[in-house]
């Protein structure tokens, strides 16, 4: 894989003056928070500011005054507000040149490029080349030689996939770029009361995943095809550097770990990351059934927080069981600590769909009290890849049509939660498991709250 290196601002004919700003397109996840784990060090590493927004703070002003729109297409939720988004700027402010990339952006290149208004795709890994692409068009460049980059008129050849190295130099810590967004996750943080949730500040561990998990792109065979590699890892340094940083920081009081490195590392590694006791809580999404050692781990170096535990060994996208024996001891082992809120990550289809799977979860439910927690509610479908790493047309029109209308409600729902959780944290566990009843087993273990 080629090795690029970054082009120096000051560089003949490179116009730093000129506005580059990165526009978060609506998308329909259930909290507005949620934005790609990676962005801040992609944006980190554009040679000149970058001034982030919500597509909702986007004026006409901002558009006219912009040399380049950056953009995350990495849900295939985002698709329709993003070509919208990039029809918008367009009839402002033709000359903008609109630049996407993500997972979604990356399988459906094809198609974005087709609408008219997406000036150029940065295919697969980005660290590099968003930045050298950013740094040509501002010195007014076509930036044809740019690796994974693909525009109406040409197709870069040159390729380049993310290295651990290139990781652990990621500054993933730092979200001014967007003070929109800061202060929303900050709020989050103030509401807390011990609590978690799967948002900024994250834990990037790695990209890509050893695991071959059914109908995600993140799992190994759609990596090499999307990306041209393997699962890469980053080095346990930086990662504890990090979780240092967060824990000396008062206006942050968790960390979301949605990058299970615990059971898919060994015991060293994971111990290496967590060698001490930080003052955070965690939102951690385990994979897999993990060790027993590996759990303690996890258990020692957080205050508290949201454990959510994997019925099946493919981060519930499978109805493939783990071993159930030991799923319940981690549960009681993490509940026994009485300061994590446990839950239990299935996928309903699978539970209607097979005896053996329902029964697992009867028997899980029974000898411990979990949460149950419907890990398929969010999405419908995942676009694959093909070997070439292209999504179908069908694929692309499918994504203009499961819009709001389900995560309406839910997300209402959600949010109204956060809030009533701060100002009366009792009333809204007791509301949300009654509302919660009808489909999903109601738990006898109170959440545990306090203030820090």
């Amino acid at each position: 894989m080629l090795h690029l290196a970054l082009p120096r601002p000051a560089q003949p004919g490179y116009h730093a003056d000129l506005t580059v700003l990165f526009v978060h397109p609506k998308t329909p996840t259930f909290m507005v928070e949620i934005f790609p784990m990676s962005l801040p060090a992609l944006v980190a590493r554009v040679p000149v500011p970058v001034r982030g927004m919500f597509e909702a703070e986007l004026t006409d002003d901002d558009i006219r005054g912009a040399h380049v729109v950056l953009m995350d297409l990495h849900w295939y939720l985002s698709i329709p507000a993003g070509v919208a988004l990039a029809a918008r700027i367009k009839r402002c402010s033709p000359r903008t040149q609109v630049v996407v990339g993500g997972v979604a952006a990356t399988m459906f290149a094809e198609q974005l490029l087709a609408e008219g208004d997406i000036d150029f795709v940065v295919r697969g890994d980005a660290e590099r080349p968003m930045a050298a692409l950013v740094a040509a068009l501002l010195a007014g460049e076509s930036g044809e030689d740019v690796p994974n980059v693909v525009h109406r008129d040409f197709r870069s050849t040159a390729r380049y996939a993310v290295t651990t190295e290139d990781l652990d130099a990621g500054n993933y810590r730092d979200l001014s770029f967007w003070p929109s967004m800061e202060r929303r996750v900050l709020r989050l943080h103030a509401q807390a009361r011990g609590g978690s949730f799967p948002v900024f500040p994250h834990l990037v561990s790695f990209r890509g995943c050893p695991l071959a998990c059914e109908g995600c792109s993140g799992a190994l065979t759609p990596q090499r095809r999307l990306f041209g590699r393997s699962w890469v890892r980053r080095s346990a340094a930086p990662q504890r550097e990090d979780l240092q940083a967060w824990s000396a920081r008062r206006d942050i009081r968790f960390v979301s770990v949605f990058h299970d490195f615990a059971s898919l590392s060994t015991l060293a590694f994971t111990r290496e990351i967590l060698a001490e006791e930080y003052d955070l809580s965690v939102y951690y999404e385990w994979y897999r059934v993990p060790r027993a050692e590996a759990l303690d781990a996890v258990l020692s170096a957080f205050r508290g927080g949201t454990l959510l535990f994997s019925l099946d060994q493919f981060h519930a996208t499978s109805d493939r069981v783990g071993d159930v024996d030991a799923l319940i001891d981690r549960i009681r082992t993490a509940m026994a600590a009485r300061r994590f809120n446990v839950q239990l990550n299935f996928v309903s289809r699978f539970q209607q769909q097979d005896p053996a799977y329902a029964a697992a979860i009867e028997r899980i439910r029974r000898a411990t009290g979990v949460w149950m927690h419907n890990a398929d509610f969010w999405w419908q479908h995942n676009p694959m890849p093909d070997d070439e790493g292209h999504a179908t047309d069908a694929d692309y029109r499918r994504c203009f049509d499961e819009q709001d209308r389900r995560f309406r409600v839910f997300n209402t729902v959600f949010r109204g939660g956060i809030v009533a959780h701060r100002y009366a944290p009792w009333v809204a566990e007791a509301v949300a498991r009654r509302f919660l009843a009808h489909y999903r087993p109601v738990v006898h273990e109170p959440f545990v709250t306090w203030r820090r």
